[in-house]
């Protein structure tokens, strides 16, 4: 005959209450933790469970404890590494604004340098265009005849 405990539904929470309140009535004699799943429902015990206790399923509250403190540990480590890694993508992001305005206040020079020499070729033009006509004019009274 299939024991009680193995034939009712998962985590049926009426078994749950009676057992429960037997234990604070004094009715029932505490024989150890209750397979509320099937066997083959029953999901493998955590690994902070007491290892000595995982046959009965018992947790300690320091085990609970401690493995809380280990992950918020770790939490805070995660937060130590992105606090680092926000400090050197601040620094790049600085590095490369000062560089974008470099290279805006280079290109600012670059266009003077050329205006600059856009101007000096201008003026040199207009000076070899009076030098030409000066000296066409001088070819032209040199050929031209006596009067």
């Amino acid at each position: 005959m299939p024991d009680a405990d193995q034939t009712r539904d998962p985590f049926d929470i009426s078994s749950v209450e009676k057992d429960i309140g037997e234990l604070v009535r004094g009715t029932r004699e505490d024989t150890g933790p209750r397979a509320y799943a099937p066997a083959g429902q029953r999901l493998p015990a955590p690994g902070y469970l007491d290892p000595a206790a995982v046959g009965e399923l018992r947790l300690t509250a320091e085990m609970v404890k401690a493995e809380h403190d280990r992950t918020a540990a770790a939490i805070e480590a995660m937060a130590q590494e992105a606090l680092v890694q926000a400090t050197e993508y601040e620094k790049a992001l600085f590095d490369l604004k000062q560089f974008a305005v470099e290279t805006l206040e280079t290109a600012r020079l670059y266009r003077e340098r050329g205006q600059q020499t856009y101007d000096r070729l201008q003026q040199k033009s207009v000076k070899m265009a009076n030098v030409r006509k000066v000296c066409e004019d001088i070819r032209a009274n040199l050929d031209a005849p006596d009067a």
